[in-house]
């Protein structure tokens, strides 16, 4: 345990270190800075607009920096040859890739907590310009919107776990996050999924819709930024059932990389 804690410990200090990560949330700061220029074009919906747009630049460019900075991890340890100076010591292959994710949890909360920062600021200052205060949260759900962030982090989880995969099974951090954001797309996708399925005529083709619906990460249902601007949070066995599907797929993900890890050939 002490071994896997001390990977994930420098995962997360060689990930804060990443220029990447300063480049994306500054073009995230951006994105809420011009949120604010167009408020005032949406007379009456400025605090419903400005919570969407901040939940979105939330989650599109935390998923963007988890996509570049995560299938990039073993690529960079590889290159560096770092990756055999670490196995030659008393380290399984297991636990540097429980390691590494671990490290990337981490990630993900500290990517959380800076840009869920930057968006409630974001939604409070508009809130300002409206009423002159910035604690009279009139239609500011942030209870809402908060539990909204929480499962934007559980899909941070579900695509760590994604681009480690694909980063084990190819030797290019590029087809890695290729693959891992086409997982991503089809993840949000997988409700259209559903209506094919429903009206497929070819029984090949209905399996191979229900293949693909029930295999792929259904990022849809731990989407809940829509509900978050109206005041919805879902009940507390709806939550725990989302919580508990994240968890579920990331270890049995997890459990696939570490597998192929092991009998993987490093060059």
């Amino acid at each position: 345990m002490s071994r896997i804690y001390a990977i994930a410990l420098n995962t997360l200090k060689e990930t804060i270190r990443d220029r990447i990560v300063y480049v994306v949330i500054f073009f995230m700061i951006l994105g809420l800075l011009a949120s604010q220029l167009i408020t005032p074009l949406t007379m009456g919906e400025q605090i419903k607009i400005v919570q969407d747009l901040s939940l979105a630049f939330l989650s599109f460019f935390s998923v963007l920096l988890i996509i570049l900075v995560g299938t990039s991890l073993l690529r960079k340890e590889m290159e560096g040859k770092t990756i055999y100076l670490v196995l030659s010591r008393p380290i399984k292959r297991y636990e540097f890739i429980i390691g590494k994710f671990a490290g990337m949890v981490l990630f993900d909360m500290v990517v959380i907590v800076i840009m869920s920062a930057g968006a409630f600021m974001n939604i409070l200052l508009i809130n300002k310009g409206i009423y002159y205060s910035i604690w009279y949260f009139h239609e500011f759900h942030y209870f809402s919107i908060a539990v909204a962030m929480l499962f934007v982090l559980m899909q941070l989880i579900i695509l760590n776990v994604a681009s480690i995969f694909f980063s084990v099974i190819t030797s290019s951090s590029i087809i890695s996050a290729i693959f891992t954001f086409f997982i991503y797309l089809a993840g949000i996708s997988t409700g259209t999924l559903k209506q094919l399925s429903e009206s497929a005529k070819s029984p090949i083709l209905l399996y191979l819709i229900k293949f693909f619906y029930y295999i792929l990460p259904n990022f849809a249902i731990l989407d809940l930024k829509n509900q978050a601007i109206y005041g919805i949070i879902p009940s507390l066995n709806q939550a725990l059932f989302l919580i508990g599907y994240a968890v579920f797929y990331s270890v049995f993900l997890l459990l696939f990389a570490v597998i192929l890890f092991e009998g993987k050939e490093l060059t």
